[in-house]
């Protein structure tokens, strides 16, 4: 396989480097080069450089043979201070996890609940949660299988009432409460916004298959209530509450399986949604697919 990388001109001493014959000597010193070119064709390692600042149509090319159980290993430098690593001794032990920094997955997913009371009937099939990972820094095993990796991301939540309650602040707090008689019933749902720090353990057993164990501290910032339903005249009625006394900071565990760039996943949290002295009791459960770009 092809791999072609642009690297910049203060990456170019390292690769050269690296490429030096055993003996240490230096093929080539250039500085304020606008492209290199590094192709790696099962034994044969190939570099060519195109223009300088002085020199504009300048072109080298560098081929090396390498030896049978020859191992070669690229470094580059990042902007954030992790570094990226490509190793190769043959394409069966070619590492699979590498220290990065990363853009994490896409997730969309149904929520149900556990633990909650009698009348408290979220529908998993109308309450979602969305979740985006934004990045994730990865720290790798030498081998590549397995790596730990922390995070920041977003996640918003939606818990979804279609029976014949509905979620009703007060002043004590958050309860449940009946519909008003002949009252034409939409919905009445939670919806809480939340930013994470997932902490993870990532195995890698094949190529193309990722399995991952996060746990995942949640800042829940925001929280609402809307219900909507039309009275006995057929008027349309809506009911908005902030500030409906969400727990601040919870945890969830979640399970991950990717293949390529598509995945699927469970996660849990023992933690209230909301406080336990301000409403009723129930913890979130939900299952969805994640996509990673």
């Amino acid at each position: 396989m092809y791999k072609n990388i642009l690297l910049t001109a203060v990456l170019l001493t390292s690769v050269l480097t690296a490429t030096a014959t055993e003996t240490g000597d230096t093929i080539l010193h250039k500085t304020d080069v606008k492209e290199v070119v590094l192709t790696d064709n099962d034994s044969i390692v190939a570099l060519t450089i195109k223009g300088t600042k002085d020199e504009p149509d300048y072109t080298f090319n560098y081929e090396k043979q390498m030896k049978a159980g020859a191992v070669s290993k690229l470094t580059e430098h990042s902007i954030f201070g992790f570094d990226l690593f490509y190793s190769k001794k043959n394409k069966q032990n070619r590492k699979l996890l590498s220290d990065a920094l990363m853009t994490g997955g896409l997730s969309f997913g149904f929520v149900t609940t556990t633990g909650a009371p009698e009348g408290l009937d979220v529908d998993m099939g109308s309450s979602y949660e969305i979740s985006w990972e934004i990045f994730n820094a990865y720290k790798a095993s030498r081998c590549g299988h397995h790596a730990v990796s922390a995070g920041f991301g977003l996640n918003w939540r939606n818990f979804r009432l279609d029976g014949h309650q509905r979620f009703v602040k007060t002043p004590d707090g958050i309860s449940l409460a009946d519909y008003p008689d002949g009252a034409d019933i939409d919905f009445s749902r939670i919806k809480v916004f939340s930013l994470m720090v997932p902490i993870s353990y990532n195995y890698k057993p094949s190529r193309h298959w990722l399995l991952r164990f996060s746990v995942i501290p949640s800042f829940n910032t925001y929280a609402s209530i809307k219900t909507r339903y039309r009275n006995a005249e057929g008027q349309k009625v809506k009911d908005m509450a902030k500030h409906i006394h969400q727990s601040p900071v919870t945890v969830d565990f979640r399970f991950d399986v990717r293949w390529h760039s598509v995945g699927l996943y469970a996660k849990y949290s023992p933690c209230r949604v909301i406080r336990s002295d301000f409403g009723p009791k129930f913890t979130p459960f939900s299952t969805g697919i994640t996509l990673y770009y």
